[in-house]
């Protein structure tokens, strides 16, 4: 059938730059990019010169240039081309497959504007293969999916909604269903008069034309098809006004006078004008088959021998073409199928350097996990020889130094011992005694289960208390720490706070003179642990040096990372402040 395709050629590709100016920018590209999008438009304009075979020429380029970049092009712009090349070819079932590949595509990327565009595509090639029910189909698709928002950025120019009425008109003419004919021509009418678009104005009014005389209404069919004429004329059509002869001169019949007339001015539009030779062809057969139906032979067998050397020519060059443009799209898809296999190469490696390294870091992780898990038992291990050393230094040496510490105790209390005697027994006791806390603080440091800040809190708190009982010197204790058992704290650190707070204590027993003494233990907003020691005793002696206890204190601080400062006015204050 031929009225789709008559109507169609204008429709897309409205490339605006010419070829002398798109060569040398593609030559000029740089960037990959710069050459997809270039070629893409050069292939446009040859589909709009009618230079099939070069638009696919630069379309088949487009696909291996997108098949490494596809994400500079949109695929669905390809396919839609494609498609549109293979019906100008005659390919229609190539034509119909390309614009069903797209519709997949453009499914998959909710496109709705492409998708309109290759239902049109797909509706017009099995429009020529006489499939008219899957024609239908696909056209109401392309009314359906239609939006005039393209959200995806495209170099394709798509179809507008009077093409898919125009050509929904048409299916309806061939079908003989007037009335649908005419309600979809007339929607495509209106648009074309807002557009004011000649070519769709023309078309329009030459479908009009067609419906009047397929319902026997030759005079508004005459009408209608010198207005198409007179529009063609104006915009320059010269196709459209030639076909428009051969349907006055079927609206005439059998007025032998005025259907020469109308043959003749046909002849000269073709003489004078560039007409298409499709278009001559089909006004030579419409003038034939009206000639022979008035019995005017001697026109009929000069008009059949010219549409035979049309024929031959088109044949011909169709021929032609059509071997070339299957060669050139068969290389194409081999060439396409080799950069897929490649690509499909790449990721085989690309998969077994994956698995390799996968199966390397799994080695690793097991070789890690046994090493933590060795460590774990080296660790407990060692926290069992912890456990048994405070033990046997609880059980062992603990009861022979309470042994040492009673004998001592006793001897010191008999009556006829010499002062020298007493001494030397009360130096032991006490001697014992300051061993027998360094031991216990030695365990307590040890065992784990105290490795918490409320444990070392009540440890300071009792030894403050213990020591500083029945002394001159009254012991004021405050703390303000909320969850201080849920806070972790090393034995080491424990340890060497402990040692800090016990020296201070010590030295405000043996040098303050002081009658109060205050322990303040809280924790800073960024968890610092601070603890203040103050008494109201003589002070520090100034110009006096640091003694190696305090020196002691400042060593403890700094090998966890805190500060010890002091002043002596109005009695001795020092403050200990550590990270947590």
């Amino acid at each position: 059938m031929v009225f789709v395709y008559l109507f169609f050629i204008p429709i897309v590709g409205m490339a605006q730059l010419q070829e002398k100016e798109l060569l040398p920018r593609i030559q000029s590209c740089k960037t990959k990019e710069c050459k997809l999008i270039n070629a893409f438009k050069l292939a446009e304009h040859y589909l709009e010169t009618d230079e099939i075979p070069l638009a696919q020429k630069w379309l088949d380029s487009c696909k291996i240039w997108s098949f490494e970049n596809p994400e500079i092009l949109n695929q669905s712009d390809i396919f839609s081309l494609q498609s549109e090349l293979f019906y100008y070819f005659g390919l229609f079932q190539f034509g119909t497959t390309e614009a069903e590949k797209g519709i997949d595509f453009a499914m998959k990327e909710k496109d709705s504007a492409s998708i309109a565009d290759l239902y049109f595509f797909k509706g017009i090639n099995l429009f020529e293969m006489r499939n008219y029910v899957a024609s239908g189909k696909a056209l109401k698709n392309a009314e359906k999916f239609y939006s005039s928002e393209i959200k995806t950025e495209h170099l394709r120019t798509f179809i507008k909604p009077e093409h898919i009425y125009n050509n929904l008109g048409q299916l309806k003419l061939q079908l003989k269903d007037w009335d649908s004919a005419y309600y979809y021509n007339e929607k495509a009418y209106r648009i074309a008069k807002i557009e004011k678009s000649g070519r769709a104005l023309a078309n329009c009014e030459q479908t009009f034309g067609l419906i009047k005389l397929g319902k026997q209404q030759k005079d508004s069919a005459v009408f209608y098809f010198h207005k198409s004429k007179q529009t063609a004329l104006a915009f320059n059509y010269y196709d459209i006004a030639t076909v428009n002869e051969g349907f006055l001169m079927k609206a005439f019949i059998p007025q032998k006078d005025s259907v020469l007339n109308h043959f003749r001015n046909g002849e000269i539009l073709i003489e004078n004008y560039p007409v298409n030779t499709l278009f001559k062809r089909y006004f030579f057969k419409e003038a034939a088959s009206i000639f022979e139906v008035l019995e005017m032979e001697k026109q009929t067998i000069a008009l059949q021998k010219k549409i035979l050397q049309i024929e031959d020519s088109i044949r011909f060059q169709g021929n032609s073409l059509v071997q070339n443009i299957s060669q050139q799209y068969l290389e194409n898809e081999k060439e396409l199928f080799n950069l897929q296999r490649n690509e499909f190469e790449k990721q085989k490696k690309v998969s077994l350097l994956q698995i390799t390294t996968l199966l390397l870091i799994t080695f690793l992780l097991i070789v890690m996990v046994l090493l933590f898990r060795r460590k774990n038992k080296v660790q407990k291990r060692l926290l069992q020889q912890k456990t048994e050393i405070s033990n046997d230094l609880h059980d062992d040496i603990g009861s022979n130094l309470t042994s040492i510490l009673i004998h001592a105790q006793m001897l010191e209390a008999q009556e006829n011992l010499s002062v020298e005697q007493k001494k030397t027994a009360s130096k032991i006791s006490s001697t014992g005694a300051e061993i027998g806390q360094r031991l216990n603080t030695f365990i307590w440091t040890l065992n784990e289960a105290h490795d918490n800040l409320q444990d070392f809190l009540e440890y300071v708190k009792h030894y403050a208390a213990k020591t500083l009982e029945g002394m001159p010197i009254k012991l004021e204790y405050l703390e303000n720490i909320k969850n201080a058992s849920e806070i972790k704290i090393s034995g080491q650190m424990r340890k060497n706070i402990f040692y800090c707070i016990k020296e201070l204590i010590a030295n405000a027993l043996k040098h303050s003179e002081s009658t109060n003494l205050s322990i303040k233990i809280s924790l800073t907003e960024k968890r610092f642990l601070q603890i203040l020691i103050q008494d109201n005793g003589k002070g520090f002696q100034k110009g006096k040096r640091l003694g190696n206890g305090l020196l002691n204190i400042e060593k403890r601080m700094q090998a966890h990372k805190g500060t010890f400062t002091y002043t002596s006015e109005k009695g001795f204050s020092a403050t200990l402040l550590l990270p947590l």
